[in-house]
């Protein structure tokens, strides 16, 4: 940029420009003997100090009060660009803590009834969405879905293959199943498994024949596929 400068007035040729010529020499003139430019070696030889400034500063375990509070004072306002690793690790540890204490709240151990003739039964501990389903949420749930569908596919069952609702109903069944497959092989590789407390009724195997139901005319899944998990679509199939 400064050898740049300098040529500048040897730029200026045209019968328009000429005229400007001298005014340029004696501002560069000016501002050379006024010290004005401050030249840096080029990059690719770091003329800086530090010669690379980090993106960002990970600290997992802050011991100092300090420090946590002038990391606090400067993460007020929310930043711009891609969240840092700090900021991924503490909105997780936030999340889970959140649902721990959403669990405590919702969660309630109580005795079922005797017979008269049974000894007392074992406290039951069960959450109270089990105990007292959201009727109103699933009957909505029940009702957009209908609406998607019949949408989707206004003819079921004659429906054809290649048709676009149907299309797009097999790529979301398809993109679900092989997110949970990738998440299944990751848990596996950790000696982990997911969803395999329940039997035939949860699990990864269940949702992919929930998944392998659609088009398949009097199945549970036969519309929409995963849609059908509400209604039983998966369960008893080999």
């Amino acid at each position: 940029m400064y050898q740049s400068l300098l040529k500048l007035p040897d730029v200026l040729e045209t019968d328009f420009l000429r005229p400007l010529r001298p005014h340029i020499i004696y501002v560069l003139l000016a501002l050379q003997k006024a010290q004005f430019f401050h030249i840096l070696p080029p990059s690719n030889l770091y003329p800086l100090s530090p010669r690379e400034l980090p993106r960002e500063k990970f600290i997992s375990n802050i011991a100092d009060g300090y420090e946590q509070a002038t990391y606090a004072a400067t993460s007020a306002t929310k930043k711009k660009g891609r969240p840092s690793r700090h900021d991924k690790v503490k909105k997780s540890k936030d999340a889970v803590v959140a649902l721990d204490k959403w669990l405590d709240k919702t969660t309630y151990t109580y005795q079922p009834p005797r017979a008269t003739s049974a000894e007392a039964s074992q406290p039951v501990t069960t959450h109270i969405l089990l105990s007292h389903p959201p009727s109103t949420t699933r009957n909505n749930y029940r009702a957009k879905k209908s609406e998607l569908l019949e949408k989707l596919e206004p003819d079921y069952p004659y429906v054809m293959t290649e048709e676009l609702g149907r299309a797009a109903l097999e790529r979301a069944n398809l993109g679900v199943v092989s997110r949970l497959q990738k998440i299944d092989e990751e848990a596996a590789a950790k000696g982990m498994e997911i969803g395999g407390e329940g039997g035939e009724r949860t699990g990864l195997r269940r949702v992919e024949r929930a998944a392998d139901e659609l088009g398949k005319i009097g199945s549970l899944g036969g519309r929409g596929g995963l849609l059908g998990l509400l209604e039983g679509a998966g369960i008893g199939q080999t």
